[in-house]
């Protein structure tokens, strides 16, 4: 008793140190080698579960659990110090290493606990400690990583670029909760940048607080975007959505703007951007400036304020702190997202959004078009030249007029912008959408990423079940565990999603999704694991099955029901705790029934569960990027179904 006690509490350790560990680094490699990287490194890390699992049932059976829980803080501190010292350890993958150890660990421990009346608590601590270290100890060991992002190791990011281009004066850093901010001074003395995970940019300049110009002409020539976009409108109110570092005021300013709301989510940006507010003109500390440390989209859409201009500068979304995250989704430009902007415009107000290269200002143009907007109230201008900020969109709900276009056009022509001919703006793609929010990538790219990642995945599942042909029970257990560990991982993805719209910030969203979803399968399977006998193996898919099923059809409308209240990430959690409950079973179920009816059972179905998460992650983001959110959804319920089916 006391020793299989000792076992569940190794394996919940080890739980909180792998997902630790899996944090760290797909956050880590976001930050080093650009954000859709993070996918490929957990598609290994999940490889190298399964191939640790698999090892463990055939060549360390007589292996004590305590000797692969002994070694997983080594190869943690191991595969760390590698990865510091050389790129080759991100490229060959020794950041695998730990969830090898991870994977052998967990059989051993497994196969010790043979008494089924145990394995509810087994299963159920497990994932109380991947919650753990997903949630408390990644973070606060992220926070103390001295990641070197001007180092040796890593690609070109646009933090990397920029002291390339204009050297480096001055350098430092402060990570919270949400992103690690690093603020650079360069030898370009009327500008601070302000770098979130290492890619998105935003400025800080010089300014007196008075002229209606900036001294640097450098300055000038990035803010000739801007000024067009606020000469659009009356700036009686304006509000602009992911304001950075003070850039977008000092121009409303220069404007004459009287009332600005200023809406951002990285509280570090507005933090150290005040410390720099004399130098900048005084635009943080500005009477007639009122900021808000929120999520945009969520922000305007409880507000009941009505606006003269509502601006929209290179706004994203999703830090590199997401798991496994390998696209930037747009859900701050939806077609819904847009109607919620142009509902806030007072009569002849003006939606301003700017944009940095061709193909982004073609997919916002389809989008807002999506949204319902017609032709005559939409304009495109483009400036030449290496300005980030080269494209301006204007929305009106109303159409503009040929005078107030020809007064833009001249406007347009002193600043050195063209407007862009609607027959010149090729209309390829779907609007983005909240369902299919995917208006940075291209969803063939990722759809063919995830094609070949699944395809890998299929091949490696067809080779077992060949070797393993005179063993149709192992064929069976084997598919079961593949259909479970992609299923899980697509349900986690949907929740992470549906929680960013009642919550907007992505990094709570994250820690209330998997808390809810890994918490409630614990609950679960603590609350109704010891009855498997009666609930029935094939009873858990459909069990799970509904769960999802509830998840596509009523997760959306409740999260956005859930937005308009001041506690919406308890509600959230709650809700997603109670729907999770199912989540746990299909497994527990599986291991069970495998560990009696064939040898090596628990390696086999701890093995490829982690190979299921592959394709569940390969899978799952070419048929979220291709056909939606929903078509995820309906996918993953599918397969739970498919799992009844086989189970039996």
């Amino acid at each position: 008793m006391r020793y299989e006690s000792w076992l569940i509490a190794a394996l919940t350790f080890s739980a909180c140190l792998i997902g630790a560990w899996e944090l760290v680094v797909t956050r880590t490699s976001s930050i080093l080698f650009f954000y859709d990287i993070a996918y490929v490194v957990l598609a290994v890390c999940l490889f190298g579960i399964g191939v640790g699992a698999i090892a463990a049932g055939s060549v360390g059976r007589h292996w004590k659990p305590i000797l692969f829980v002994g070694f997983l803080p080594v190869s943690i501190l191991g595969s760390w110090w590698l990865l510091y010292l050389s790129e080759l350890a991100w490229v060959s993958g020794l950041f695998a290493l730990p969830f090898v150890v991870f994977g052998a660990a967990s059989v051993a421990v497994w196969r010790e606990v043979r008494d089924q009346a145990k394995r509810p608590f087994l299963y159920a601590f497990e994932l109380v400690g991947a919650v753990a270290g997903l949630l408390l100890l990644g973070p606060l060991v992220i926070s103390l990583s001295p990641i070197d992002v001007l180092g040796e190791i890593g690609v070109e990011t646009h933090l990397k670029e920029t002291v390339s281009r204009e050297g480096l004066v001055r350098h430092y850093q402060q990570t919270n909760s949400y992103a690690r901010t690093d603020i650079v001074q360069t030898r370009r003395s009327s500008v601070r940048y302000f770098f979130t995970d290492g890619m998105f940019v935003t400025r800080s300049v010089a300014w007196d607080g008075r002229s209606r110009s900036f001294s640097d002409p450098h300055v000038e020539e990035l803010a000739s975007l801007k000024r067009l976009a606020f000469r659009s409108s009356s700036l009686e109110s304006i509000a602009l959505l992911g304001v950075g570092a003070g850039f977008d005021i000092a121009v409303a300013l220069q404007e004459g703007a009287s009332q600005i709301d200023g809406v951002e989510l990285n509280a570090v940006t507005i933090e150290q951007a005040r410390k720099l507010d004399e130098w900048a003109g005084g635009v943080m500390h500005h009477p007639g400036v009122n900021l808000h440390i929120k999520d945009a989209r969520r922000f305007m859409h409880l507000s009941e304020q009505r606006y003269d201009h509502v601006n929209l500068t290179l706004l994203q979304t999703s830090p590199a702190s997401l798991r496994g995250r390998q696209h930037i989704d747009a859900r701050v430009i939806t077609t819904e997202a847009l109607a919620t902007y142009l509902d806030r415009l007072r009569p002849l107000g003006v939606l301003s959004i700017i944009q940095n290269t061709d193909r982004l200002a073609r997919s916002t143009v389809v989008t807002v078009l999506g949204a319902g907007v017609d032709r005559s109230g939409l304009l495109h201008y483009r400036i030449a030249g290496e300005n980030p900020f080269s494209h301006l969109l204007l929305v009106r709900n109303e159409p503009f007029k040929a005078e107030d276009i020809a007064a833009l056009d001249v406007l347009a022509e002193d600043l050195g912008a063209t407007r862009v001919s609607p027959s010149k703006t090729k209309m390829k793609g779907s609007p983005a959408s909240d369902d299919r929010p995917y208006l940075f990538e291209s969803g063939t790219e990722f759809g063919l990423q995830g094609f070949l990642l699944t395809t890998l995945v299929v091949l490696f599942v067809a080779l077992w079940c060949w070797l393993k042909r005179n063993d149709t029970r192992q064929v069976r257990f084997v598919i079961c565990a593949v259909l479970v560990g992609g299923c899980t991982f697509t349900y986690q993805v949907q929740v992470v999603y549906l929680c960013q719209f009642a919550i907007g910030n992505p990094t709570t969203s994250l820690a209330v999704a998997l808390s809810a979803v890994l918490g409630g399968a614990g609950l679960g399977v603590l609350l109704f694991g010891r009855h498997l006998q009666q609930i029935g193996w094939r009873t858990t898919g459909v069990l799970a099955a509904v769960a999802c099923l509830v998840a596509v059809f009523a997760g959306s409308p409740m999260m956005n029901q859930v937005m308009l209240f001041d506690h919406a990430s308890q509600m959230a959690f709650l809700f997603f705790l109670f729907l999770s409950l199912p989540l746990g079973l299909p497994f527990l179920a599986t291991i069970n029934r495998a560990s009696t009816d064939t040898l090596n059972g628990e390696s086999l179905v701890i093995g490829f569960d982690g190979i299921g998460g592959i394709l569940g992650a390969a899978g799952g983001t070419a048929i979220a990027v291709i056909s939606g959110f929903s078509s995820l959804g309906i996918a993953t319920v599918a397969g739970f179904l498919l799992f009844a089916c086989v189970a039996r």
